[in-house]
């Protein structure tokens, strides 16, 4: 576990590093700039230290059936985009730079700020969760690096983008009329990992692996990270250039990887920009990662990271979140020791 000093020294660090108005961050332009001309490189453990999060979360009145509905976190995304876009500038609506000082918020957390390789785009620096909760539904919305400076605008919208839901069609239920019961807006930290040699994620989420089966390669799902972790590495100032991914995608293929409880999802989104709905298939359940210690190990600051991060595919229409929990098996035979 983090010294609490040594989190509120790290967390200082970054803020200094990710402040906007550090940064000179006047307008849209200038986020490209900051997304592409990063300050300092660091490696996984690094990055670990210094990722910071914001989490705004609704707890909504009764809602919980809704949570059955593998595309709700996509409606509310579309839902948020177009809150956000009616208080966005011509340009940035448009795809073009906002020249607002300070950009608007749809420029921060919408607009595509350009490509980081010749074939992938910056990751939109956030991500989005729905849970049930003792009958209630938490809906939460996590922003990273430089774009926590726009939660404030973000809350707001996605209290109206609750509103625009169809709640009743999404559980498929009679549900009440969708009430705010609460509204936070408080950091997000990084689990920690188990002891011992083994872990399961849970995933709470459809993992969706692009052009493959998460039953059959789940471990692609880690090895596949690289690019959005330096992505979001981009929006704390950041680049991940030290790591070694073939090191790490080896360490990944040197673990068993077995599912338990698992379910296959399928579903339809609508796109768009393609104007049509895509088919949509993913997995939940219990994934437990065991092996060579030395190998975990090398892992580890991947697995945290993408408890936050979300893996795998369409992350940003909340696919692939998991949490970490102690391997079931392990906990038995500790038990059976003491």
């Amino acid at each position: 576990m983090t010294d609490p000093a040594e989190r509120l020294s790290l967390r200082a660090t970054a803020l200094r590093a990710s402040d906007p108005q550090a940064a000179g961050l006047r307008d849209g332009s200038a986020i490209g700039r900051f997304l592409r001309r990063p300050a300092e490189a660091v490696d996984l453990d690094g990055f670990v230290a210094r990722l910071e999060a914001r989490r705004i979360r609704l707890r909504l009145d009764a809602l919980a059936p809704a949570a059955v509905d593998p595309a709700l976190a996509g409606r509310l995304r579309g839902a948020l985009g177009d809150v956000l876009a009616r208080t966005a500038s011509p340009e940035a609506v448009a795809g073009r730079p906002c020249p607002w000082d300070p950009p608007c918020a749809f420029e921060a957390l919408f607009r595509k700020q350009g490509r980081m390789t010749a074939g992938t785009d910056f990751p939109s620096p956030w991500v989005i969760a729905v849970t049930p909760r003792r009958g209630c539904l938490d809906v939460a919305l996590t922003v990273f690096g430089i774009a926590r400076e726009w939660a404030p605008a973000a809350a707001e919208a996605l209290v109206e983008a609750c509103r625009r839901i169809d709640w009743r069609a999404a559980a498929g239920v009679f549900v009440p009329a969708m009430q705010v019961l609460d509204r936070r807006v408080e950091d997000a930290w990084l689990p920690d990992l188990p002891a011992g040699t083994g872990l399961e994620l849970d995933f709470v989420s459809p993992l969706v692996i692009s052009g493959g089966d998460p039953r059959e390669a789940p471990a692609a799902a880690f090895t596949s990270l690289g690019l959005r972790l330096e992505g979001l590495a981009r929006w704390h100032g950041l680049t991940l250039a030290p790591v070694d991914w073939r090191a790490v995608a080896a360490a990944a293929q040197a673990l068993d990887w077995t599912w338990s409880e698992v379910d296959a999802i399928r579903w339809q989104r609508g796109s768009r920009r393609q104007d049509r709905w895509i088919g949509m298939t993913g997995v939940t359940g219990r994934l437990h990662v065991g092996g060579a210690p030395d190998a975990l190990a090398r892992l580890g600051p991947l697995l945290r990271l993408g408890t936050l991060t979300h893996v795998g595919a369409d992350v940003s229409f909340g696919c692939g979140r998991y949490r970490i929990v102690p391997d079931a098996d392990a906990a038995s035979a500790s038990l059976a020791r003491s």
